[in-house]
């Protein structure tokens, strides 16, 4: 699956915790969109976080994100 409107993120922030991300840094990506019939995904919002930042209510970070807009 590839992403169609994929953001550049060399400059984002952590969701969590709300530092740099890093080029080398191993992180999670939560997506919220759409999957065209070609397989390729339309992503309206998305949560990027450092791997060590990970928590059980991401999902709930997400949702209120959607929410939100």
């Amino acid at each position: 699956m590839k992403t169609i409107n994929n953001i550049d993120k060399s400059f984002s922030n952590c969701d969590v915790c709300k530092e740099l991300i890093g080029g080398s840094s191993p992180v999670i990506e939560i997506s919220y969109g759409f999957i065209d019939e070609d397989g390729s995904m339309w992503v309206e919002e998305s949560i990027t976080i450092h791997n060590d930042c990970k928590r059980d209510d991401l999902l709930y970070m997400l949702s209120a994100k959607i929410e939100k807009n």
